[in-house]
């Protein structure tokens, strides 16, 4: 039951039909088909409209008066997150960023634009193993998605469960005012296993002029393509442009572009990858868990809406084909096939691939030896530059194992003289053929309501 006495049903059934639920809905159909580690969509949104709870966020946000305004909650879900790698805190981080900035897209497409925002747990660049973050709330200017001013940073702890390490954000607070603790704001319709991220404030105004057709189309197109990719070079101008910010203001994370693209760096990144990629599979938490994301029939992928088809991972398979995967890939199987160079040998073959493709590209941003500095900000980056890539018809294959152990990054950084922290690697090109969408979780008709 929430504070004021409504379920969250009858909350939802109290808001059906406003032009801003409308809106929302669109919104979330469209920005479930965000890109997110193994497919495991980890992000979470509520809508706040009980009276105590507008409040005290309108409150906290420092907006004048909560009329007028709507109010969005974005979390990490747990239960849908990957848990064996410190590394993985970061991803979860940088995918529901991505999430974030395709729903304010579509919301600003619709005439919904953030006015204020904060991050109860500063940047959100909290990890597993990370030091802490700091809090902020500050107004974005008029029609930007992602605005933030300020740091405060302080610390952060994790702990391990059964299941793995699990990402504790602390909610600290600007100087002179009370934490921020959800569960006191929201009372027990809080999930007990979420991470609140950030709470944004909204208020109509004029659409952006992208019309929500297309930005449906666009997003749907977007997928990972594992793929051959055709020997084309990508022009001059196209790849300045992709490692440009955007021009609409959709992030403000201070990272770099860097495009490896002639044959001696694509040489030198293969070579790294062929020698190191392997710890994908031969890591053995790192790959049960993986293995737990594949899912091995089409009507399991349906019936899920979430993880790895097999088809994403290997393409078209026959009976007998999907059955040697199957056996191959089992944790324990590997385990064995570990000493005979099995590994190595997958990592040898997606190193060619990565020597056909047009180039690699590599983000890194200001970060410490513990943690990227605004990963929800870099989420942000990586969704506008594969939008901006697939508008343009090229296709990413993300190589994350290469982030996701810190010899590695660390290698990989000094080998290619990158100053700052790498946080997104892939390769890109224009691909040989089209790749089936990845499974989604089906879209409640209304988010959470606190």
């Amino acid at each position: 039951m929430k504070q004021d006495g409504r379920t969250p049903e009858a909350g939802a059934q109290a808001v059906a039909g406003e032009p801003f639920a409308e809106a929302l809905g669109a919104a979330t159909r469209i920005a479930v088909l965000s890109p997110s580690s193994h497919n495991c969509q980890p992000w979470a949104l509520a809508r706040v409209v009980s009276p105590g709870a507008r409040r005290a966020v309108a409150a906290r946000l420092g907006c004048a008066d909560e009329a007028g305004y709507e109010f969005l909650v974005l979390a990490l879900d747990r239960r849908h997150s990957l848990r064996a790698l410190p590394a993985h805190s970061v991803e979860m981080l940088l995918s529901c960023g991505a999430y974030w900035w395709l729903l304010q897209r579509a919301l600003a497409a619709q005439g919904w634009r953030q006015t204020h925002r904060f991050e109860p747990g500063g940047d959100a660049r909290s990890t597993v193993y990370g030091p802490g973050h700091g809090h902020r709330a500050a107004p974005a200017p008029d029609g930007s998605p992602d605005h933030d001013t300020g740091r405060d940073f302080c610390h952060s702890k994790s702990h391990n469960t059964s299941h793995g390490a699990v990402m504790d954000l602390p909610h600290h607070a600007p100087h002179g005012t009370e934490p921020f603790r959800p569960e006191a704001v929201f009372g027990p319709a809080w999930p007990h296993d979420w991470t609140l991220l950030r709470v944004a404030a909204l208020r109509p105004g004029e659409p952006s002029g992208e019309p929500l057709a297309e930005l449906r189309e666009a997003a749907a197109a977007r997928r990972t393509n594992r793929a051959p990719y055709l020997p084309r070079e990508i022009d001059d101008a196209l790849l300045k442009d992709l490692a440009a910010p955007a021009a609409d203001g959709g992030s403000t994370a201070a990272t770099t572009v860097r495009h490896l693209r002639d044959q001696g760096e694509r040489e030198s990144f293969a070579a790294y990858f062929a020698a190191h990629g392997g710890r994908d599979y031969s890591h053995r938490a790192a790959w049960r868990e993986t293995h737990d994301w594949v899912r091995w029939t089409d009507a399991e992928a349906a019936a899920r809406g979430d993880g790895l088809p097999l088809t994403q991972l290997f393409g078209p398979l026959s009976g007998p084909q999907r059955l040697y995967r199957r056996v191959t890939l089992a944790p324990g199987m590997m385990r064995l096939l570990g000493g005979t160079g099995y590994p190595r040998r997958i990592a040898g073959g997606l190193a060619q691939l990565v020597r056909r493709s047009s180039a690699v590209v590599v983000m890194s941003g200001p970060g410490d030896a513990d943690g990227l500095d605004d990963a929800l900000g870099n989420g942000s980056r990586i969704a506008d530059y594969w939008w901006r890539a697939g508008r343009a018809g090229l296709a990413l294959h993300p190589l994350s194992v290469l982030l996701q152990h810190e010899d590695l990054r660390l290698g990989m950084q000094a080998r290619f003289g990158l100053p700052e922290r790498a946080f997104f690697v892939s390769r890109i090109g224009y691909p040989v053929q089209g790749f089936p969408p990845a499974p989604r979780r089906a879209v409640p008709s209304s988010p959470r309501i606190f």
